[in-house]
């Protein structure tokens, strides 16, 4: 028999079960949020370079080993391995570096990113891996160093980091110095073994610089500069101001999947004032911020020169017409060379043929209307 109770009992514990359900499904949405903005690489392996052919001995307490690359993406370092073994029987202490470079390349052994310490005793040949603490952010295309340092005094108690004399590593070549990093000999034909490890950062893109390089009546240049992890960038034009955020391609005129700097807009209303906006995307998405610009266009900002002397001239010789005729109380004349100075001096290029036509008609109209009165006043002279 069932009783009540055991009714609401088995009803209380459906509803915490669905419950608990639901916090779970809630949990695993949020991780997943979270996941997305920091994803691992699918080998582990972020930069590296695995030819070998022969090796040094690293040691020495003033001396230091450098091995330089170019990060392929923006990622938080965790780790990295060099190919080689230990020399001897004595475990020193090993400790190694990530710092930046200078314009020419060379390790700043001042400028550290992220270091750490080991107690170097595996003699074993092969990929020897070290840890770093968390913090150590490496930004795509920004050339970094590995640099190690063994304190031993002695070759017989020693690192073998392991090389290769082909120099095929893009960007990155071996590095040594004799005095902490005060002076560093290089040579491009060298690169030691190495390969990162870390947690890639999906930061948004962005575009840091956006301006118009010049403009005519139905064309403008546009250029501008990225940021080192954009991928590609969508332009916008409008001829009234887009709302906040609007990168949907509703004004849509340019999309590019690569790293694009400048843009040449033709075909544009002339005399009427122009929005862009540029939005940068990769991986992430699209840029949280944008760049934009308002071009201002009057008739007065383009050929004010030229279209104000056409239409000077057009004036005079249509006086002079007028006063050969004697016409001057002729109203229609008037009105025709008044229209024939604006069709020459506004010119906008979207009514270019209207423009034209009418105004050639209105002055051949003028002109035939101008030698008509001149004909008369000879004959009634």
């Amino acid at each position: 028999m069932v009783t009540q109770t055991g009714i609401l009992r088995a009803g209380k514990t459906g509803l915490l079960l669905r419950n608990s359900v639901i916090l779970v499904l809630v949990a695993m949405l949020l991780l997943g949020m979270i996941l997305a903005d920091k994803t691992l690489a699918a080998d582990g392996i972020l930069d590296s370079y695995e030819n070998n052919n022969t090796s040094v001995y690293v040691f020495g307490a003033n001396k230091l080993y450098a091995q330089t690359f170019i990060a392929s993406a923006f990622y938080e370092i965790t780790s990295f391995s060099v190919y080689g073994s230990k020399r001897g029987t004595v475990g020193y202490n090993l400790y190694y570096y990530i710092v930046n470079t200078d314009i020419d390349g060379k390790p700043v052994f001042s400028s550290v990113i992220t270091q750490g310490q080991n107690d170097a005793t595996t003699t074993a040949l092969g990929w020897k891996n070290y840890s770093l603490p968390s913090g150590g952010v490496l930004e795509s295309g920004k050339r970094y160093a590995i640099v190690l340092k063994y304190l031993s005094n002695t070759v017989t108690e020693s690192l073998r980091w392991y090389y290769h004399s082909d120099g095929t590593l893009n960007g990155g070549q071996y590095w040594y110095s004799s005095d902490l990093g005060g002076t560093w000999t290089g040579n491009v034909n060298y690169d030691f073994t190495f390969r990162t490890y870390g947690t890639i950062i999906h930061i948004p893109a962005k575009v840091v610089y956006f301006d118009v390089a010049e403009y005519s009546d139905n064309c403008v240049m546009l250029e501008w500069v990225n940021s080192a992890n954009t991928s590609g960038i969508r332009l916008i034009r409008s001829y009234i101001n887009p709302p906040t955020g609007d990168h949907t391609g509703k004004y849509n005129i340019f999309d590019t999947g690569n790293v694009t700097t400048s843009f040449l807009d033709v075909g544009v209303f002339p005399y009427v004032d122009i929005y862009y906006r540029i939005y940068g995307y990769n991986i992430a998405g699209w840029s949280e911020d944008y760049a934009q610009l308002k071009i201002e266009r009057t008739p007065m900002d383009v050929n004010v020169d030229f279209n104000l002397g056409i239409g000077l001239i057009g004036i005079i010789l249509g006086l002079a017409f007028m006063f050969m005729a004697g016409s001057f109380r002729s109203p229609i004349l008037w009105i025709a060379a008044l229209v024939c100075f604006i069709g020459i001096y506004f010119e906008p290029d979207i009514y270019d043929t209207y423009y034209q036509v009418g105004a050639g008609i209105v002055m051949i109209f003028c002109l035939m209307m101008c030698t008509f009165h001149y004909k008369q006043n000879r004959r009634g002279g």
